[in-house]
Order: C-alpha cells, then sequence, then structure tokens
C-alpha cells in the first residue's frame, strides 16, 4: 500500500473544504429560497388562497403555529415571520403547505377561485338532492358517475327508481367528490351537478321560467275552457272529482322531491294548469 505525503493529505483537505463551501453556497439561504427552489409559490396575495390553504390544512397549522382557534391573519404573519429565516429546517415541512399555492383537493381550489361561500352553497338538504336528481338524472354520463343504476321500468311504463336510494349515491358522490386530489373536470362537475336547483316545487319552477298559471283569476276565461277540453279524458275522470282549479292549486305547491311529481304530475300539470304563450 502506497503512503501518501503530507502535500498529498493537504491537497485533498483542501479539495473536500471547496466542495463543502460550494454545497453550503448552493443551499437556499433562507426559506422563501428553499421554498422556491422547489418550485412551489410562495407570493400569496388573495384571501381566498390563504382561507382555502387553511381549510385544507388545519391540523397542520394548529400544529405549526401552536394556536387552537386560527384565522388566515395568523397563518399569514407566521408564514412572514419564518419565510426571512436562515435557520429553518424545523419548519420548512409547515412550511411547504402553509405558505404555499399548492392546494390538494377539490374543495379547496373551489375556495380558492370562488369563496368559502361558495361550498356553502352545494347541495346539503335531502329534499334539494332529490329534486337535483330527477332532473339530471338524463344527463349523459350522470348515472355511472355517481354509481345509481335504477331498476327497469314495469311493462306499463312505470318509473321503478327509488328516490331515497338515488339520493344516497349522489351525496356520497358529491361528498366525496370534495375530498378528492385537484383535478379541473371534477371540480367543474362538483360545480355544476352538487348545485341545488333554484326551484323545489312546480309553482316555483313555472314562475322561474316566466310562465303564468291559469289559475289567476285574470285567465278565469282560459281555465273554464281548459276544462271543458279535458273533462271528457279518460285520464281526467279517472283521477279528480271536481273543478279543474281545484286539481291545479292542490298540485303546484307539490315538491319534485316527492315520488312521481316529476315523471306523473308535471307534465300533467304543463297541459292543465299554465298559460300557453
Amino acid at each position: 500500500m502506497k503512503i501518501l505525503s503530507t502535500a498529498a493529505l493537504l491537497g485533498l483537505g483542501a479539495i473536500g473544504f471547496g466542495g463543502w463551501y460550494k454545497f453550503n453556497s448552493l443551499k437556499p439561504k433562507t426559506l422563501r429560497e428553499y421554498l422556491e427552489w422547489q418550485g412551489l409559490k410562495v407570493d400569496i396575495e388573495e384571501d381566498n388562497t390563504w382561507t382555502a390553504i387553511l381549510e385544507e390544512n388545519k391540523g397542520i397549522a394548529n400544529r405549526a403555529i401552536n394556536k387552537e382557534s386560527l384565522d388566515i391573519s395568523d397563518v399569514k404573519k407566521w408564514c412572514s415571520e419564518q419565510l426571512v429565516k436562515e435557520d429553518y429546517d424545523s419548519v420548512k415541512e409547515y412550511a411547504s403547505v402553509l405558505c404555499v399555492d399548492n392546494l390538494k383537493k377539490v374543495r379547496s381550489k373551489i375556495i380558492q377561485k370562488y369563496g368559502k361561500d361558495r361550498i356553502d352553497k352545494l347541495l346539503k338538504q335531502d329534499e334539494d338532492y332529490k329534486v337535483a336528481y330527477v332532473f339530471r338524472k338524463h344527463i349523459d354520463g350522470f348515472l355511472s358517475l355517481i354509481g345509481h343504476q335504477p331498476p327497469p321500468a314495469s311493462e306499463d311504463g312505470e318509473d321503478n327508481d327509488n328516490l331515497e336510494d338515488a339520493k344516497i349515491k349522489f351525496k356520497e358522490w358529491c361528498e366525496g367528490s370534495l375530498e378528492k386530489e385537484v383535478d379541473e373536470s371534477l371540480v367543474s362537475n362538483v360545480l355544476s351537478l352538487c348545485t341545488p336547483k333554484k326551484f323545489k316545487t312546480i309553482k316555483e319552477l313555472v314562475s322561474q321560467n316566466g310562465e303564468e298559471l291559469l289559475t289567476d283569476p285574470k285567465y278565469s276565461s282560459e281555465l273554464s275552457a281548459k276544462y271543458e277540453a279535458i273533462k271528457n279524458y279518460d285520464s281526467w275522470k279517472a283521477e279528480k272529482k271536481g273543478q279543474l282549479e281545484e286539481w291545479c292549486k292542490e298540485h303546484e305547491t307539490q315538491p319534485f322531491s316527492d315520488k312521481d311529481v316529476f315523471t306523473k304530475i308535471y307534465p300533467k300539470f304543463r297541459f292543465r294548469c299554465v298559460k300557453t304563450k
């Protein structure tokens, strides 16, 4: 074995020192530089983004800031103090989620784009889920998306779809999608499919469409003419004993969340009780 000379050893020491110097000169000086070197966006101006970050990382924020009840001002202040630090190893993992625009969930992305109020405006009540379902079930791909397969209609055309089962599947999909990883198409689907309709009852839908009811006293002659036209129909005789006005008023407040309202009652109501333009 060849023994190295003192000069050679000193030379190796110089090389080692030079390597150490280069490494330290390349190491990000501050936490801000470290995060930026990771390709993360550090400069956040929009409050919606801060709100989304806090919503997505409440547990991490509580541990990092050591405070139970937090708002975005606490997170902003903490990040501002940490980003300038040169000794940042103990906080860099916290900062990599609290101080950067790197949201992971669909819920957070919606908050960032539209504010937390937009989440609050999504479907919540069972009745609203059912109404939204009956009007969206015929959208191509909707049923497979939420994982619901209605049973076939009866031979006489009777709709056998169970609204309670459909509501459960629909609700599971909407709530579950909010917690999934960010995907722009999923964000779009949640916003369009999981937003309530602006009506619940037949009358509310008619009003939203800018239409009028024949039960309005000013259309009494048209209502009478409609009654004369349908009073001998088998469909009318089979279900009503009385005047058309009574039937219209009885059904105008029915919610679409009730069985058969969308499939059976609403089509008849439109023909019998809504003024044609």
